[in-house]
């Protein structure tokens, strides 16, 4: 449970702009995409960049995770995001930047 341990609520298909993102920090603003294999076609790769963008202009920081990740290694996501609020936490200029997509492997 990452957002009750350092006091961050995380919704759950959040309405942003005219997109809907899996996960929302309002706290830290940030927004984590879970991607399936379809993200992983170039159109989708091109939507997801535009999507990022938006966000970013939004003052928006988002983290990308593949399915496979989240079902293979739930415990480093976990981490990943965790590492990310510390650090933001400890450095808030971070906002609105993004992590690099580590899309994991399929």
């Amino acid at each position: 449970m990452i957002g009750g341990r350092y006091n961050s609520c995380f919704i759950r298909q959040r309405p942003i702009d005219s997109y809907i993102v899996d996960f929302y920090c309002s706290k830290h603003g940030l927004v984590v995409e879970v991607d399936c294999s379809h993200h992983y076609i170039d159109d989708y790769l091109e939507y997801d960049e535009i999507r990022t963008t938006i966000f970013e202009v939004l003052d928006l920081s988002i983290l990308r995770f593949s399915n496979l990740e989240i079902n293979n290694n739930i415990d480093s996501v976990c981490s990943k995001i965790t590492d990310y609020i510390l650090t933001k936490e400890k450095s808030p200029s971070l906002r609105g930047m993004s992590a690099p997509a580590d899309r994991g492997s399929l």
